[in-house]
């Protein structure tokens, strides 16, 4: 699948000047820039409904329970 998106030429070059200094691609920044950002936004997600749960229902456990839990003793 191809993309196409305008840029005005500042940021033509700033992306050109990063992706050269990085060693690869211009699409291969945007691409990987995409998706590292996609991949933040969904853990950022995970990490509020953990919170949100653990507010509604805190448990406290020490690394022992946590050991044992998880047979990691």
């Amino acid at each position: 699948m191809n993309l196409t998106i305008n840029l005005n030429d500042k940021d033509v070059e700033l992306l050109e000047k990063y992706a050269n200094e990085k060693g690869i691609t211009v699409s291969e920044l945007v691409r990987q820039t995409v998706l590292d950002h996609i991949e933040n936004d969904y853990d950022l997600r995970l990490y509020q409904e953990a919170m949100a749960e653990l507010s509604c229902n805190p448990r406290l456990c020490s690394v022992g329970d946590i050991e044992r839990e998880f047979m990691l003793d």
